[in-house]
């Protein structure tokens, strides 16, 4: 199914990329802790993998230890004044609130970077005050670190063209423009992937001939169905016992799963297989449907030959995932209900430019929520 989501809805799906997800977590003030075990870490691989690439200048232990110094000295000049110039910045900004100073900080990345030079600065000392440990090659950690210098010196750089954004209104507006729409991407992409599988899980079964939903006056006597969690006890459940009878999706405890994919390349080519009597049914789901333990999505007459081959196929069409606590919380929508607050102070005070540019990024949010309530 997220084959077809790519197709369809690109750029929605660029909010759940690896790339992206792994850049929102480090540039954090708490998942930006994350860059430290990692600076530590090639410190200490520096002492076992040691690439000739890396190598190109070799250094004898006299000076690796006069060198090592002078990089401690220079990069923390050099943080300092960095420092000096974010303060600056900072109480130079034109929008003096929380949300614009956490605007500053997700633009400049400067939580993982600030971590990352002090990390690194750390690591230096250490390895300056351990350096007549003999087993300790002092040569190879002032060729990583140099090589970790070099990143720093390209990430405050990086920090400082940004910076030089910071203190005028479009600034503020631009980036709080980027991040209310990849909060409606974000929200939305749970309602197009219901949506989008949904339809198209419905449509393998119809093709085949299989009743969407079990009517009242089904006998499920005649029928068997292929429960995808067993009940069985375990760390993620609560012990609930297995149910034959069908589970209505929407009556659901909050110790419940939830369908992560579904392969109906796979489902479609083994219910081909399978020489189909009488009536029978199927549930409609889709990705992110949630299910109670005992939930069976195809209910087989017995007159249906289906083999245990068969019935194993389609249980592992369905990935399924415990449900979390975050499952059940409500979208995230802080950027949005700040842009609603600003534009109605904005009105109160009569600022035109602030409404004219509020109104601009209401007309793409609806541009957004269009191309969705128009995916039928």
């Amino acid at each position: 199914m997220h084959r077809s989501l790519k197709t369809d809805f690109p750029d929605f799906l660029e909010t759940s990329s690896y790339k992206r997800r792994f850049l929102l977590l480090i540039n954090d003030k708490k998942g930006g802790l994350l860059i430290i075990p990692l600076t530590i870490s090639i410190f200490i691989l520096s002492q076992f993998l040691k690439p000739k690439f890396l190598q190109i200048i070799p250094l004898p232990f006299d000076s690796a230890k006069t060198i090592i110094d002078q990089r401690i000295t220079n990069l923390a000049a050099i943080f300092s004044i960095t420092l000096v110039v974010i303060g600056w910045l900072i109480t130079n900004l034109t929008v003096k609130e929380s949300l614009s100073y956490r605007l500053l900080f997700k633009s400049t990345y400067l939580y993982p970077i600030f971590y990352f030079i002090i990390t690194l600065i750390s690591c230096l000392i250490l390895s300056s005050l351990l350096r007549n440990v003999n087993s300790i090659g002092l040569g190879d950690i002032v060729i990583a670190g140099t090589y970790l210098i070099i990143i720093a010196l390209a990430a405050i750089t990086f920090l400082f063209v940004r910076l030089i954004e910071v203190v005028g209104k479009s600034f503020f507006f631009d980036n709080l423009e980027k991040e209310v729409l990849f909060e409606v991407r974000t929200n939305s992409l749970k309602i197009i992937a219901e949506k989008v599988s949904g339809k198209k899980y419905s449509e393998v079964f119809e093709e085949l001939g299989y009743i969407r939903g079990i009517p009242f006056t089904a006998d499920l006597k005649k029928h068997s169905g292929i429960a995808l969690i067993s009940g069985k006890k375990d760390k993620s459940s609560s012990g609930v016992k297995p149910n034959n009878e069908p589970v209505s999706i929407l009556m659901l405890q909050k110790d419940s799963y939830k369908i992560s994919d579904i392969n109906l390349s796979r489902i479609s080519a083994t219910l081909k297989e399978i020489k189909i009597e009488s009536d029978n049914y199927y549930l409609p789901l889709s990705m992110n449907s949630k299910l109670n333990p005992g939930f069976s999505p195809i209910y087989f007459n017995q007159l249906s030959q289906i083999s245990e081959e068969s019935k194993v196929k389609i249980k592992k069409s369905y990935k399924l995932r415990y449900n979390t606590k975050d499952d059940f919380q409500p979208d995230n929508k802080t950027f949005q209900d700040y842009l609603n607050e600003q534009f109605l102070s904005s009105v109160k005070d009569g600022k035109t430019a602030n409404i004219e540019r509020t109104l601009a990024i209401y007309e793409k949010i609806y541009e957004l929520e269009n191309r969705i309530n128009t995916e039928k």
